[in-house]
């Protein structure tokens, strides 16, 4: 067999190994956030206050994110339709939303609030 020469490091490496390498970056996952697994995407949520690391799908519906974030933080006394979810400049995300398809890298932080007069009687 002939070496190959591997253009990006400048190593001579077999041919064989060579396209091993370049089958499995093929193979790897693309989502929005690079070469991440989804398995690892993830979005921190601010509920009042409090951080909690939902994962999640960038493919699915930030509604899903929502009733997880509540859970996970114990805020169950309100329904999600109460809720608002916004990224931190204060932009409204609808639940409808997908992270993936709003840009959102794994990580991003977004606040979850009540909806003004959703807290119930005075």
């Amino acid at each position: 067999m002939f070496p190959k020469r591997n253009i990006h490091s400048g190593t001579v490496v077999p041919i064989e190994t060579a396209a091993t390498v370049t089958l499995a970056s093929m193979n790897a996952p693309n989502t929005p956030t690079g070469n991440q697994p989804e398995k690892d995407y993830y979005l921190t949520i601010i509920v009042n206050g409090v951080a909690t690391k939902v994962e999640t799908n960038p493919n699915a519906a930030l509604a899903g994110v929502i009733a997880k974030a509540l859970q996970q933080t114990n805020n169950t006394g309100q329904p999600p339709d109460n809720w608002i979810l916004t990224t931190e400049s204060g932009t409204q995300l609808s639940p409808t939303a997908k992270p993936g398809e709003l840009g959102l890298h794994s990580g991003a932080k977004l606040f979850l609030n009540l909806k003004a007069g959703a807290g119930g009687n005075v």
